[in-house]
């Protein structure tokens, strides 16, 4: 649809008021008027017309000049007084130099010579029309832009902040007048290379368009992940005018994120990793051991008596216990080294990078004198201890589950010769045949 095409089907929206007190001049060009607007209303003088503007609030007003009663610059500056910037065309020969100067004055709009040519005056309504319609645009697109739930960044063709909106000064903590006319790089954390923004860049210049993950940094200084698109705009002759970027704070979602992550590979209890993450860092550690060709030792340490814990205290009681035992054994192992919860009261330590044979058993002594400090639970004293297996990489399994199979063997063994101590595995001779 062309542009007249637009203004005259918006002309027909619009209400117009039509203040003239010649009954005649009234009714012939009210006539006119009425088939090309949405709502005419007529007022016979300026005082009228004032009381009709106030009750139906017209976009557009035609008014004469010379009328009883109020004439139509009054009425004009009255409109005006109301700080109302509605279109106004007035109708007159400007057979007066004061009615150009007061109109100047006033800020009319439009002006039709009289007698009034219809055409003149359709285009004048069409004028009227076309900026109402821009300025409906523009209010649109401002309201959209200023409560858009993503911050927006304008920037000119040398990348300079000309305009953000609000969630863009909520999200940074800047006000609007503290980033106009700067670099977007004030916002720039230093968590990305050079090498980044080059290629981010690059695609802008090929494509037009770039979107990703980006960390910047707050006027306070703190941190905070955002999804970034960045689009430019071009001139008709393909020249960058702006660059609008658009962004998100993902703080919220990466924690999720985070969170789902923790669930997914540690212990809800203790925090400790789970099988999952078990396997995926032993894989780690046996690659290490297998280039290095370093030892890996499996400790199994299961809780002796844990269940007279439950019983007699309950399972609330238990799961402290169950946690303090967890933060003991992180206290005893380098970051290196892994400690996960099997479940219930068991417990496995991967020792990373064992050099002797000998190293195993003095992690396992000072498991056993970690866990000898008795537990406060429920106003009592409760010494818990551990019986550990000790299974070694390559002697005792090539992986993991092997491992484990052996730690638990050894574990067993030393449960059934009294607790509260470790034992290495030993392979069992199969039995003689009867």
């Amino acid at each position: 649809m062309s542009y007249l095409l637009r203004d005259e089907a918006f002309l027909r929206t619009l209400t117009v008021l039509y203040v003239e007190d010649d009954r005649d001049v009234s009714l012939q060009l009210g006539q006119f008027l009425a088939r090309r607007v949405g709502t005419l209303l007529t007022a016979g003088n300026g005082a009228e017309g004032v009381q009709v503007f106030c009750r139906e609030r017209p976009q557009i007003v035609i008014t004469d000049i010379k009328m009883p009663v109020m004439d139509g610059l009054t009425m004009a500056q009255q409109i005006r007084a109301m700080g109302s910037e509605v279109p106004i065309i007035v109708t007159t020969a400007f057979e007066q130099t004061e009615y150009l100067l007061r109109s100047i004055n006033i800020g009319i709009n439009e002006y039709v010579t009289k007698p009034v040519d219809t055409g003149r005056l359709y285009q004048r309504l069409l004028a009227c029309a076309y900026r109402l319609r821009v300025e409906k645009q523009l209010k649109l697109a401002a309201a959209v832009f200023d409560n858009c739930l993503e911050a927006i960044v304008i920037t000119d063709a040398d990348n300079l902040i000309v305009s953000v909106n609000r969630v863009f000064c909520q999200t940074t903590g800047y006000e609007a007048e503290e980033v106009l006319g700067s670099n977007p790089s004030i916002l720039a954390s230093g968590a990305q290379e050079r090498s980044f923004y080059e290629g981010m860049w690059s695609e802008l210049k090929e494509k037009g368009a770039w979107q990703g993950e980006i960390c910047n940094r707050r006027k306070n200084g703190s941190f905070y992940p955002e999804w970034l698109a960045i689009t430019t705009l071009t001139d008709q002759s393909g020249r960058i005018t702006n660059y609008i970027g658009m962004f998100t704070d993902i703080s919220k979602r990466k924690a999720a994120e985070q969170h789902i992550r923790q669930l997914a590979m540690h212990d809800p209890l203790t925090g400790l990793p789970n099988r999952y993450l078990l396997k995926a860092r032993f894989d780690l550690a046996l690659a290490t051991a297998c280039r290095n060709g370093e030892y890996l030792a499996v400790l199994y340490v299961d809780l002796d008596n844990f269940k007279q814990v439950n019983d007699s205290l309950g399972h609330q009681a238990g799961d402290w216990v169950l946690q303090e035992v967890s933060r003991r054994l992180q206290g005893l192992f380098r970051s290196s080294d892994t400690v996960s919860r099997l479940g219930g009261d068991e417990f496995l330590v991967v020792l990373n990078a064992v050099n002797r044979t000998s190293d195993p058993a003095s992690a396992a002594e000072k498991v056993l004198e970690s866990l000898a400090i008795a537990v406060e639970v429920c106003g009592r004293e409760i010494v818990v201890t551990p019986s550990i297996g000790i299974a070694v990489y390559p002697l005792d399994g090539a992986d993991l589950d092997a491992l484990i199979r052996n730690a638990d063997a050894a574990m067993y063994r030393a449960k059934r010769e009294g607790k509260n101590s470790y034992l290495f595995y030993e392979e069992q001779p199969a039995p003689a045949p009867a």
